[in-house]
């Protein structure tokens, strides 16, 4: 018991010494952590992790597409251009075990341009395309054409994928857009783990 005016000194030593207590804690846990931090980095260094669900550099994707110019080649991936362009008309047919397209109408191409409408359009592009086994392609509109009303669309180019693909340009407001132009822009992003066998669709190698 402590006399008027006095402080209790038991009282004060059992509340100092919580923070001891927790300090010791964090520090514990600051070198436990620095310790599997450091383990991570000389069992997995820092290329490691850059080769794991990696964005390829416009200059490798160029490596897996022929038929393509240098000014194509950009920073994160590499620009397709426009071959020929299709017309849908007609119902498509999606069943269990089959698949049936709507006809395509190729547009006439005039003077080199095509005067496309309000509508839904196939683009064949003029690269050949060949997917890496390590690696998946995805397909982005080039800006000045969203700025146009336009969206292109694609399946995901799967492991493997070889061919002159197919991709859907939705057009939102009429648009001449010219023989070889630039459109879309294929990225390539690199797997986790390498496929042991490619894809073997039904667009496998399309012309």
């Amino acid at each position: 018991m402590s006399l008027p005016g006095q402080t209790s000194t038991a009282g004060s030593s059992a509340r100092l010494s919580y923070p001891g207590t927790l300090n010791y804690a964090l520090n514990f846990g600051y070198i436990f952590l620095s310790l599997i931090m450091v383990k991570a980095l000389i069992l997995y260094p820092p290329t490691f992790y850059a080769h794991i669900m990696s964005v390829l550099s416009g200059e490798d994707v160029a490596n897996y597409l022929e038929n393509i110019s240098r000014e194509q080649v950009q920073v994160n991936g590499v620009d397709l251009t426009v071959e020929r362009i299709f017309r849908l008309n007609g119902v498509g047919i999606i069943l269990c075990n089959d698949v049936r397209l709507p006809e395509y109408v190729e547009v006439k191409c005039d003077n080199g341009k095509f005067f496309l409408e309000k509508g839904v359009y196939v683009v064949q592009v003029k690269e050949r395309i060949s997917i890496p086994l390590d690696t998946v392609g995805i397909c982005l509109p080039r800006s000045s054409l969203v700025r146009m009303g336009v969206q292109v669309g694609s399946a995901l180019w799967d492991s493997g994928y070889v061919g002159y693909s197919k991709i859907l340009l939705n057009v939102g407001n009429p648009i001449i857009i010219e023989k070889g132009a630039r459109f879309a822009q294929l990225v390539l992003i690199r797997c986790e783990k390498k496929a042991n066998e490619g894809y073997r669709g039904r667009y496998q190698n399309e012309q």
